[in-house]
């Protein structure tokens, strides 16, 4: 298997970016975290570590000019957290951003 990013941007506004570059961004930046934490949950859990750490972006705030790809997916990233805060709490587990 070949390397994975951790994180992905592609540049341009929303005319400019394609919805598949849309879709690979959104792939790598949201459901890469979720992905993620599914799979290591159990053991998250069974760690004295009981942390997830979600890490966004300033762009998930503000905006910057031909990043609009990039802001969302960070901006998505941000409103997930607090949602997994609630829902990993009642499991022991903290989840910041």
């Amino acid at each position: 298997m070949g390397r994975v990013p951790v994180t992905i941007a592609w540049p341009g506004d929303v005319k400019v970016v394609s919805d598949d570059e849309w879709s690979i961004v959104f792939d790598v930046n949201v459901f890469g975290v979720v992905r993620m934490v599914r799979a290591c949950l159990p053991h998250i859990k069974a760690s004295p570590v009981d942390k997830v750490a979600n890490v966004s972006s300033i762009l998930a705030t503000i905006g910057e000019s031909n990043r609009a790809c990039y802001g969302a997916s960070k901006g998505t990233l941000y409103s997930l957290t607090p949602a997994m805060v609630a829902d990993l709490m009642t499991q022991g587990v903290r989840v910041k951003v």
